[in-house]
């Protein structure tokens, strides 16, 4: 090892025998004597700066950066462990509505979006991201959270489904939308301890164990699912499905007892994304506020002043809370006259900082079957 006692050795011993060389040189003929060359140290290294926030989640593979000089940087790679097959770049600013902006720079891959054009995330803060579809050819909302550290301890969370199977029905009786998770850090087990549907009076699916495994840099990746964990509590899973069917991912937070339906009280922006509703509206951004447990809101027309679109509707959440487990209340969700069922988690104080968070899973008003997500983050 190279340590500074010794690099200030190594110079004293140089100094001393330019020191001699230069009385010797003085002895002889002045015409040959030479004054030695200043030397200079090498500079030490400069290191890299490493991203103010980042995040990541599966649905391939992605990774989403955001530095402190205002640029961002989102890659995607098919699988965990696998070269990137998508890079976009740009600078970002958080505006006025609450809403992450993004403006494209450059951008590479056979799916890029155009250089100049825009993005747009929620982001609560070091703990999760929900951005706007990416690629030319995505039309979902790309959940993430704070990425790039394993736990330490066991996990006991509820959870969402906020990527459904492909042949899911949430109308159906049978189906995974739900429910509680936990992990055992000592071996590796992650569960669905408790999975419900979303049809009338949420019936429950019994558990589901995931395989066993050990994880790296926050990712655990076995033959049945991807786990993405954070050191805020917060993760994201990608459960695998042995057919064509496309398995089904889930967002489990740190789970949190509801007080009363005034625990939810304020104003939130956020996003809506309905797997019923046409290809260029299936995710949107949203603004709400929440009184007695009625959340009223509307389509956000413009993030960058909070100016809505005069697309209204409502959740209904003044059905039950903690139930059918603890820190989720249930009601519906109406748009266009149309309502489905709507199961919600609530935080109301996300890592301690007083922010207040309701993400929910629910039947599409528009189609029924297809599935909903309102994913909402307190402004007040």
């Amino acid at each position: 090892m190279f340590s500074l006692v010794n690099k200030n050795t190594r110079w004293t011993m140089y100094s001393a025998v330019l020191a001699v060389f230069s009385i010797a040189a003085g002895c002889g003929d002045e015409t040959t004597s030479e004054t030695p060359a200043s030397v200079t140290a090498a500079p030490d290294p400069v290191a890299e700066t490493p991203p103010m926030s980042s995040y990541s989640g599966p649905g391939s593979n992605w990774r989403y950066d955001l530095n402190d000089d205002g640029s961002f940087e989102i890659t995607r790679s098919p699988f965990v462990g696998a070269a990137n097959d998508l890079l976009i770049s740009g600078t970002y600013q958080t505006s006025a509505a609450g809403f992450l902006q993004m403006t494209i720079d450059a951008s590479s891959g056979s799916d890029a979006p155009a250089v100049a054009s825009s993005l747009w995330a929620l982001e609560v803060p070091d703990y999760a991201l929900f951005l706007s579809p990416a690629t030319t050819s995505d039309d979902r909302m790309i959940p993430m959270v704070q990425g790039g550290q394993c736990v330490g301890g066991d996990l006991g969370n509820n959870w969402i489904n906020v990527q459904a199977r492909l042949s899911a029905d949430a109308t159906s009786s049978v189906g995974s939308y739900f429910g509680s998770f936990s992990f055992t850090s000592a071996v590796g087990t992650s569960d669905l301890s408790t999975q419900f549907a979303l049809t009338g009076g949420f019936p429950d699916q019994g558990s589901l164990s995931l395989d066993p495994g050990f994880c790296n840099d926050g990712i655990m990746s076995t033959a049945t699912s991807d786990i993405y964990f954070s050191g805020t509590g917060a993760v994201m899973a990608n459960a695998f499905s042995s057919d064509q069917d496309g398995g089904f991912m889930l967002l489990a937070l740190p789970k949190t007892t509801i007080g009363s339906i005034s625990d939810y009280d304020g104003s939130y922006v956020g996003v809506l994304s309905d797997g019923g509703a046409n290809a260029n509206e299936k995710v949107l951004p949203v603004s709400v506020t929440c009184a007695a447990g009625i959340c009223s809101g509307d389509v956000v027309a413009d993030t960058a002043t909070g100016a809505t679109a005069g697309q209204p509707f409502t959740a209904d959440l003044f059905g039950t809370i903690n139930e059918p487990s603890p820190g989720f209340a249930t009601g519906n969700f109406t748009m266009g006259g149309n309502t489905g069922n709507l199961a919600c988690m609530v935080d109301n104080d996300v890592r301690g900082t007083g922010q207040r968070m309701i993400s929910c899973t629910g039947q599409s008003p528009i189609r029924g079957y297809p599935m909903l997500n309102l994913i909402l983050a307190s402004t007040n």
